[in-house]
């Protein structure tokens, strides 16, 4: 209709030009102009549900709202309309007990009936008392007994005699039967009698000992578990055991044997068994290694030429064994016998020495050994070892030393030195004040090595060094 229409357009750009009045065109607005030539946009249409004067279409209560704006305004129905603006009395509630959907507001066993509706009773068809219309079974069935109906009559009556099947008296009716049945009046073949010599219960009808052991299945035996001829098959003692000796098995062995030398450990004896040895016992069966033979009974520890000074000179000697004495010819500086397992000797005069080793308490009589050495003397010697002047009389021993060294000092003047021992490195591992003559030095936790023992003298400063070596 526009004068400048175009084919080819996919959409309008509002550019049309009419020819002739502009209008709106369509009856249905309010502003309809039925001699306009075209339709210019300017149509103006009612409300919903208003005329074109503002007035509602349909008002059926003429209360001046439309009947489309009018439902159910009440909350608590199930229709509740929020946006109506008038109620038009079409309210709809739920029934008794039930919400909008048709459900229970109590339902406890959820069985889609209303606690309210329920009805109580017996729900089991079968039984005699059955309820149809109960919704909750309460427990309150009762049934017929077996082999009747619920009016207590048979049900089955095989050979209508007036009893139940279920109740015919089929039994045993034999009395020495085991399952003799007093009330059975039909025998069923159902009889049962105990073993030759034996009750229903399975007790002897024959038991002379009564240890429940019939007399014809007794086997005499011996029943001690701990005898060597134990029978575990024999039910009756006979008095036929036999046991070990002592300390023995069955088969004569030990039954303590820890060295395996056929002697139980409860007979062993220990001692020395080395017949060469000073302290053999004839009567030892396990050796204990105390043995002592006369070619280890004691050393002489240091230089067996031993160089004396106008002052003093020493050497030590060390026994292997507590038991034994030294004897010392000619006499030393000590008394004879010497006892100790190890004694530092100081030489009043040069000279050979001989020592013996002998038995302090005869238990080793024939055990003894000597050694000799020899003192030689730069100047004489006087009877008396005065002071300390020049040379410094300190020995430790043994050496090399295991667990445990002796330091020894030959002079009062040395009482009260400071004694110091030092390890390769220079570190002081031990450090002590000497009081007495022999000062004990614990070397069992040292480590293996060269170790260095220095005696500062409290009066004079004067010093000595030792050699100690732990292997």
């Amino acid at each position: 209709m526009a004068l400048n229409y175009d084919p080819l357009a996919g959409c309008s750009d509002n550019s049309c030009v009419y020819e002739g009045v502009g209008g709106c065109t369509d009856a249905a607005a309010c502003n309809f102009d039925a001699g306009a030539d075209f339709d210019d946009g300017s149509c103006q249409y009612p409300q919903a549900y208003l005329d074109c004067n503002g007035n509602c279409l349909n008002d059926g209560n003429s209360n001046g709202i439309c009947d489309e704006q009018e439902g159910c305004t009440d909350p608590a129905a199930c229709n509740y309309d929020a946006t109506a603006l008038g109620d038009d009395g079409s309210c709809e509630y739920p029934l008794v007990n039930l919400d909008c959907a048709g459900n229970c507001l109590n339902d406890a066993d959820n069985d889609g009936i209303c606690n309210e509706d329920e009805v109580p009773g017996c729900t089991i068809e079968s039984a005699c008392n059955f309820n149809a219309a109960a919704t909750e079974e309460n427990g309150s069935c009762t049934f017929a007994a077996v082999g009747y109906d619920c009016a207590g009559n048979c049900i089955v009556d095989t050979n209508n005699n007036g009893i139940c099947d279920p109740e015919e008296g089929l039994g045993c009716m034999n009395e020495t039967a085991c399952n003799y049945d007093p009330n059975a009046n039909v025998d069923n073949g159902t009889c049962l009698f105990p073993e030759f010599g034996y009750d229903c219960l399975g007790n002897c009808t024959l038991d002379s000992d009564s240890d429940g052991v019939c007399d014809f299945d007794e086997l005499p035996g011996c029943t001690d578990a701990d005898a060597c001829n134990y029978n575990p098959l024999a039910t009756d003692e006979n008095g036929s055991c036999q046991y070990p000796q002592l300390f023995l098995n069955c088969d004569g062995t030990c039954i303590h044997d820890v060295d395996g030398d056929a002697v139980c450990d409860e007979f062993e004896i220990d001692g020395c068994t080395n017949a060469d040895a000073c302290n053999y016992t004839a009567d030892a069966t396990d050796d204990n290694g105390s043995c002592i033979t006369q070619f280890a009974l004691g050393q002489i520890v240091g230089p067996q030429t031993v160089q004396v000074d106008e002052s003093v000179s020493y050497a030590t000697a060390m026994l292997n064994n507590a038991d034994y004495q030294w004897l010392f010819t000619p006499t030393a500086f000590c008394e004879n016998p010497c006892d100790g397992d190890a004694i530092s000797v100081l030489f009043n005069s040069a000279g050979d020495y001989s020592i013996t080793v002998i038995a302090i308490n005869e238990l080793y009589p024939t055990c003894a050994d000597t050694m000799s050495m020899n003192v030689t003397a730069e100047v004489e010697v006087p009877d008396y070892v005065g002071s300390l002047q020049a040379t410094l009389p300190c020995a430790v021993y043994p050496n090399p030393v295991i667990a445990q060294a002796i330091l020894e000092v030959a002079s009062p003047d040395w009482l009260g030195a400071r004694a110091e021992l030092m390890d390769a490195t220079g570190r002081l591992v031990w450090s002590t004040t000497i009081t007495n003559y022999r000062t004990a030095i614990d070397m069992s936790l040292r480590s293996a090595g060269i170790y260095s023992l220095t005696l500062v003298a409290p009066l004079k400063g004067q010093h000595n060094t030792l050699r100690l070596i732990k292997p």
